[in-house]
């Protein structure tokens, strides 16, 4: 079987991680799409969004 190449399927931890990933992703997305819609009029809920967004982005 030489030169047949075959996909591992994905472990566990592996699936995990990815789930995280995601999550983390799209927390950071829609936070960042709060603190952009509030900046104009809520200047501290913006600000509290983007800090948010900026932690998201940041947990390993």
């Amino acid at each position: 079987m030489e030169g047949r190449v075959t996909r591992p399927f994905p472990t566990v931890p592996t699936t995990v991680l990815a789930a995280h990933s995601i999550t983390l992703d799209t927390m950071f997305n829609e936070l960042a799409r709060h603190a952009a819609l509030n900046k104009g009029e809520y200047f501290n809920a913006a600000e509290r969004y983007a800090h948010l967004a900026l932690k998201a982005q940041s947990n390993p």
